[in-house]
Order: structure tokens, then sequence, then C-alpha cells
């Protein structure tokens, strides 16, 4: 009875390195699938800022057409411009980011960089804020290349490192 007791346990602890190894893994999936959603909807904005006649209207567009925490970024960042409460784009926006910072699925170094995106919204004319914009999609594709090659290498060794300290746990207790 002790035997089985023991190898269950070990059972256990082998499952739970391997699978922390695959959740490390599959937290960079979504971080990656994160960029290429914020460069889609970067993509959307700069078309609705260029056929709509304001900001607020082209953020609610946003919201709209992308899925999860980013859209409703977007949505929230619509409906506070139009309640008019005084504080700056850049103000609204930061708090958008910070409020749902969890759904987003980034790291800190991604919530800051998303939070300056605020900062080139603010006070700009249609042409000159699609050429902010523009440099923003530029910067997100480099950091989502940057990602994706980081992705192929340490989203394999999270896999083996999980696996195989998984395997070194039970082992070592046998």
């Amino acid at each position: 009875m002790q035997f089985y007791c023991k190898m269950m346990g070990l059972c256990f602890l082998g499952l739970t390195s391997a699978m922390a190894g695959l959740w490390m893994s599959r937290r960079m999936d979504v971080r990656l699938k994160e960029y290429k959603e914020l460069k889609r909807a970067l993509y959307i904005l700069a078309s609705e800022i260029r056929y709509s006649a304001s900001l607020s209207d082209a953020a609610e567009m946003v919201g709209k057409r992308i899925a999860g925490g980013l859209g409703r970024v977007f949505t929230d960042l619509s409906e506070d411009m139009d309640r008019k409460e005084g504080k700056s784009l850049d103000e609204l926006w930061s708090e958008g980011v910070r409020k749902r910072q969890r759904e987003l699925n980034l790291d800190e170094e991604d919530c800051m960089m998303l939070c300056s995106l605020g900062k080139h919204l603010a006070g700009q004319d249609a042409e000159l804020l699609q050429n902010q914009i523009a440099l923003l999609e530029q910067y997100v594709q480099d950091k989502q290349e940057r990602l994706a090659e980081e992705k192929r290498t340490k989203g394999r060794m999270y896999k083996s490192l999980g696996i195989l300290g998984g395997i070194l746990i039970m082992v070592v207790l046998l």
C-alpha cells in the first residue's frame, strides 16, 4: 500500500512538472497571438481614422472588430471619450490598459509599450496620427518577429525541461 502511494505521488510530481513546462510554452503562444491582434487593431484603427469623423468612433469600431481584452480596451476608450470626464486621451488609454491588463495576456514590458500608445494618439491631426500608427505597427511587427523566434527556442526548452525535470524528480525520489 505504501509503495502505491509513493508511486502515485511521484506520478503526480512528474505530471505537475510537465504541465508547468507546457503552460510556460502555451503562455508564449498566447502572447504572440495577442501581438498579432494588436497589429490588426492598429491597422483597423488607421483605416477607421482615415474614413471616420473622430477618434472615439474609430476606437469604437476597433473595439467591435477585435475580440478579447484588447477590443474591450478600445471600447472602454471610446466610452470614456464620449463621457468627457476631463482627462487626457493618454490618461484614459493608460487606465483602460491597466484595468484590462489581466485579460491582455501580456507581461509588464508589453503593457508599458501599450500604455505609451496613448501618448502617440493624443492631440494630432489625422495624417500625423496615421504616421504614428504606422510606426507603432512596425514596432509591433518587429516585436512579434522577436517573440516568434523566442517561442521557437524557448518554447521547446520549456516543454523539454518540464518533462525532463519531472522525470528527474521521479528518479531522485525513487
